[in-house]
């Protein structure tokens, strides 16, 4: 189906500029922990629907995301109701992940594909300085068994293909695979 689409794209006069992966994982994969991963000393997973917590997932989504292809800077007022103006949003589905108390990462989770029965993970951003520490790792595993536990049957995510973090390895290496490209 994906080399169709792209075909017609193709005869309809677009250009392919840049591939993305909706990437997905089996809530039954053995790669799926059995249960909640534990947290490392000194790593918290905050959850608050508070305006300070807010803005510090806001500003470490900036920064994790600030040398991505096609990003745009937009003012918190504006982030913030594109983010929260889903009829899916809920606050509880946001984890922003501190070390020592430094916020160091981000994982936002979306409802928006529960009719499919599927858990989708919406945002997920480790600052530079906190990579290759496995927490992305901790965070997705984290994700997975939050939504096997709410009956998913599977989790998905979108990623750009060519992106420079090596994001597609730490997806593939914990057990996810494209579904779409």
């Amino acid at each position: 189906e994906d080399t169709t689409f792209a075909g017609v794209l193709v005869e309809a006069g677009m250009t392919p500029v840049r591939r993305f992966y909706r990437m997905a994982i089996d809530a039954t994969s053995p790669e799926v922990p059995d249960e909640m991963p534990a947290l490392p000393d000194g790593v918290e997973i905050v959850v608050r629907d508070d305006d300070e917590t807010r803005r510090a997932i806001y500003e470490l989504d900036r920064k994790a995301f600030r040398e991505h292809w096609g990003y745009a800077d937009y003012p918190y007022a504006e982030w913030i109701q594109h983010m929260t103006s889903s009829p899916t949003y809920d606050p509880a589905d946001w984890w922003l992940l501190t070390v020592d108390g430094a916020p160091a990462g981000i994982c936002l989770l979306s409802e928006s594909r529960a009719e499919l029965g599927e858990g989708f993970v919406g945002v997920l951003g480790v600052l530079k300085e906190f990579r290759g520490r496995g927490l992305a790792q901790l965070l997705l595993r984290r994700a997975f068994v939050h939504y096997r536990e709410r009956g998913r049957t599977a989790i998905a995510l979108g990623v750009d293909a060519t992106n420079t973090t090596g994001a597609v390895a730490l997806y593939e290496k914990v057990g996810m695979s494209p579904a779409l490209v």
